[in-house]
């Protein structure tokens, strides 16, 4: 007897899902996300949703790929969309977790006092998360955003690509082999100047987080919209990061040109084993 949906869509090799996934956009991270948002990425997952309730072998396959990247975007949505998340992950299909592999965050303008305790809560249910975009950690939230992620309770041991807010500079010690840390935000240099200062001392002397203790794994720095002075003397503190290839700062002037530009990987200035890049 033929099977039903035999010589249908359902039929079709593994390789032919993959590649009409691979139409609806990737799970990448670009620092440009920051500032226009199209909203594709809710596209993609929703389009996947719907393909896995198709039937049982297409789930196998949709089902993953659409809890690859999880998004939280909507202020007004945030807490609501966090709470659904943390349900199903905790309650509903704690098996989904080891899909995720990027989560996008932009924290509301006014979070509640547990946002950030649940957000940390959230993270470190995911075993195989490999990427963290997080933006929008406004001034005034630091010290709840840095109490919620210290990095003697917030392990996120798998994490190897950082886009942060400047403000969110505590997610780095958090992360001990992250390899890539891109910040973004107009922080007179606050975060180049602390994270370098946390090559010789205590990342915030209380919290006792040195970055070359707990990420010695960085390759790359890179901050965006810079408006302050790095000196010298700062930057060669960056040496201490043994694996550290590449240092970038970009003003908002640079930006555009300095993105995916050809020569991002040219050495301008070379301090011992590490390449500085001063755009």
């Amino acid at each position: 007897m033929t099977p039903t949906n035999a010589r249908g869509f359902s039929s079709l090799p593994v390789e032919l899902y993959l590649e009409i996934a691979s139409h609806y956009g990737s799970t990448h991270v670009s620092p440009k996300q920051q500032t226009i948002y199209d909203g594709k990425s809710f596209e993609r997952r929703a389009t996947l949703l719907a393909l896995s309730q198709t039937c049982v072998k297409l789930r196998g396959i949709f089902l993953p790929l659409a809890w690859q990247q999880l998004e939280l975007r909507e202020a007004q949505e945030f807490a609501s969309g966090l709470t659904r998340l943390l349900n199903v992950m905790t309650l509903y299909n704690p098996a989904l977790s080891s899909y995720v592999k990027a989560v996008n965050v932009v924290v509301p303008n006014n979070p509640s006092t547990t946002t950030f305790k649940e957000l940390a809560y959230f993270l470190r249910l995911l075993p195989n998360l490999l990427t963290i975009q997080l933006l929008n950690v406004q001034d005034k939230f630091a010290t709840a955003f840095s109490e919620a992620f210290n990095y003697k309770k917030c392990i996120l041991p798998r994490v190897r690509t950082l886009l942060i807010a400047d403000t969110a500079i505590h997610l780095v010690a958090c992360c001990p082999k992250v390899r890539n840390v891109t910040a973004v935000g107009s922080c007179k240099a606050r975060f180049v100047r602390t994270l370098a200062s946390t090559c010789q001392e205590s990342l915030f002397e209380k919290k006792g987080a040195s970055v070359v203790e707990h990420s010695p794994q960085v390759i790359s720095i890179s901050h965006y919209f810079c408006d302050g002075d790095i000196m010298t003397e700062e930057i060669k503190r960056f040496t201490a990061l043994r694996h550290l290839y590449r240092l970038k700062i970009a003003t908002a002037e640079t930006f555009d040109m300095t993105i995916g530009s050809a020569e991002e990987t040219e050495d301008h200035l070379v301090l011992r084993h590490v390449n500085v890049n001063l755009v």
